[in-house]
Order: structure tokens, then sequence, then C-alpha cells
């Protein structure tokens, strides 16, 4: 979307309280289960846990609380500033990503999640997860990182959790929004989705709203690194695409050949 920065976020958060829908963290949705009228806000901290403090303290200045999920990565990791957005009174949780990291190896991936999920819980409660969905890395697996809660039904129980952020949100029905590059297709600006949320009726539909604190700027300077950034990655991911596609196509190749050598 355009006009993705620190202002336009302000007005879009301006906008969705002055119309009068009440705005969730992902535990606070799951535990009260409103039937419309809610916007559930989640922020899935990537690559950059600075961006995601400052956008914290905007959110703190206007009077809301959303939800942070962050990766367990060096460079996002950064227990200084989960404690600090749990201070301030938001929900911080776990972005998984152990099936990727493993390789497809459902008890590896398993295992690695409670292994770091204990990681997070010596800093901060954690109550709830998100899977990372990572276009990018060239899987062994082709799946979701959330299929680990397909492979042990279990998992959630387990580990005391309420909720993974994709899979426990099916009721009622959310009209889900995200920022995410390969798939904002709704809204092409702020602008836009503020017109949306003007002209909505609270009282017939719920939002799910994603969005990332590194694709926000906040400045000029900041603004054309992230556009940079936007470019690069939307490339890469199209390239990568295209790779798999040939790969997969010649191992189809490949088996018809094999095939057709075993007829004789």
């Amino acid at each position: 979307m355009k006009e993705q920065t620190f202002s336009g976020y302000s007005k879009l958060i301006t906008e969705i309280i002055k119309s009068r829908y009440k705005i969730y963290t992902v535990d606070e949705y799951i535990n009260d289960k409103p039937q419309n009228g809610a916007v559930i806000l989640r922020h899935d901290v990537d690559v950059n846990a600075q961006q995601a403090l400052k956008l914290a303290r905007l959110e703190k200045g206007l009077g809301i609380k959303s939800t942070y999920y962050f990766r367990c990565i060096p460079k996002v990791y950064n227990e200084s500033i989960m404690k600090s957005i749990r201070e301030m009174g938001f929900e911080v949780g776990y972005h998984y990503e152990t099936l990727d990291k493993s390789y497809g190896d459902f008890p590896k991936a398993i295992q690695l999640f409670k292994d770091e999920l204990q990681s997070f819980r010596k800093v901060i409660p954690v109550k709830t997860v998100c899977a990372h969905g990572n276009v990018v890395r060239n899987k062994h697996y082709s799946g979701s990182n959330y299929d680990i809660f397909q492979f042990d039904p279990n998992l959630l129980v387990e580990c005391s959790l309420s909720a993974e952020a994709y899979l426990t949100m099916h009721a009622p029905p959310l009209v889900y929004i995200s920022d995410s590059i390969e798939r904002t297709k709704n809204f092409r600006s702020v602008d836009e989705l503020i017109g949306e949320i003007e002209l909505s009726d609270n009282k017939d539909m719920s939002y799910y709203m994603l969005f990332h604190p590194c694709l926000w700027a906040n400045g000029t300077i900041n603004s054309f690194q992230i556009s940079t950034k936007k470019i690069i990655y939307h490339n890469l991911t199209k390239a990568l695409e295209l790779f798999r596609k040939k790969a997969r196509s010649s191992q189809k190749i490949r088996t018809k050949e094999k095939q057709c050598t075993s007829d004789f």
C-alpha cells in the first residue's frame, strides 16, 4: 500500500477509533469472543525490532494495544525491546518458523518450537504464537510452519497456549487485511483503507489487520530505505519462484524419463 508511514498509520488508527471499532490483541480477542465491531491488530516483527518499539510507542500515544510477534533470530530477538513493549501493556508473542529451520522434519521442528518458546518465556509471558511465512527460504518442505499443529493436535494445550494466530481466528468471519507485499490486493493506499473503515458498519463486521513495522516509514530517509527493500524483496521472490517452477518442471521430466526407461 502507498502512504505506509507513521503519520498514515496514525490517521488509520484514529479513524478506527472514531468509527467505534474496539481494538483487540490476539489473546484478548480469543478470550472475549466479540461477535462484531472488532479490530484485531497484529504486528509480525520480521527484521527490525527497533522499528517495532517505535510503532508501539506511537500506538501507546494513541491509547491502543496490539500484539507483536518476534522471530527467534539474532537480529530480531531483542530481550530489552520485547520487555519494553510488554511493559507498555502490549501482548508480545513468539513468531515461530521451526519447520523451515528443521527442513520439514516434524519431530525436530516441534522440539525446537518448545525450546524456543521456553527461551521467550524466560523473558516475557507468551500466551499466543504465530507462524512466520518465509517465501524466500529455499525450503525442503513446501507447506506452512503452522503445520506442526496438525502433526501434533495437542501442541497448543501441551505448551499452555491460548491461540495460534492463523489457526484459531476462524469465528466469527473476519475481514483479513495485510500489508504483506505478496498479499496486499484490496487496498492500493492507506487512504483507501481509511475510506473502507469510514463506510463500514461495525455492527456487522470485524477486521483482522496484520501490519509489519519494518514496512512503515518514520521519516523521508526511512521511507526511501523501505521502498528500496520492497523492490529488492519483490524481485528476489519472483526470481526464487521462477527457479522453483523450473526445478519442479525438471523433476517431472526426469520422472517421466525414468518411467519410460523402466518400461523397456
